[in-house]
């Protein structure tokens, strides 16, 4: 569901560009789902609200237990573009790890990601 929202996505806006990943938590050790996205939007809110509503089941219910938490990026550290690309795939050498991404996203792009990240991030995965 949640790679078909990204899809429909860019499929709407040429400019649009996503990366995903599945990670584990730190703390609690559960799996669940990173990601950054590039698009124009008017607000979060409204980015929240499709991405619900992209999650919901043939019956309109969304998975128990879910929690979606969405940010406009603050533009410092590792909350840019590339900072955010690092931080997704921290787990990237972890047998969990699957990624998913969608728009211009360059191998360059992501090796800057990981760079910035070993550098701004925990640097520990």
């Amino acid at each position: 569901m949640f790679k078909l929202f990204l899809t429909t996505q860019s499929r709407r806006d040429e400019q649009f560009k996503a990366y995903a990943c599945l990670e584990r938590g730190g703390q609690e050790g559960h799996l669940h789902i990173q990601a950054v996205l590039d698009m124009f939007s008017t607000s979060t809110k409204k980015i929240h609200i499709d991405l619900k509503n992209s999650l919901k089941d043939d019956e309109g219910n969304l998975p128990a237990k879910l929690a979606v938490c969405v940010k406009e990026l603050a533009g410092t550290g590792t909350h840019t573009w590339h900072g955010m690309l690092g931080y997704c795939q921290k787990d990237r050498l972890l047998p969990h790890y699957v990624f998913f991404m969608v728009g211009n996203i360059t191998d360059q792009d992501l090796e800057e990601g990981h760079a910035r990240y070993l550098v701004l991030g925990r640097g520990d995965r």
